[in-house]
């Protein structure tokens, strides 16, 4: 997981300063969850994130 989460932060999907977002993020990716719930509307419940997230799997 601690890879994904710096490929995430490679390709700009998180900012390395939201390391912990990203590992939030990737988490709910490799457990396959089908629901995500956040108030952090700036990086997790983003439209456009989720998006290239889609696209990226």
């Amino acid at each position: 997981m601690l890879k994904l989460a710096e490929k995430y932060m490679e390709q700009k999907i998180v900012s390395e300063n939201y390391y912990g977002d990203a590992l939030h993020i990737v988490a709910a990716t490799v457990l396959g969850v089908d629901v995500l719930v956040s108030w952090n509307f700036k990086h997790i419940v983003n439209l456009n994130r989720i998006n290239y997230l889609i696209l990226l799997i």
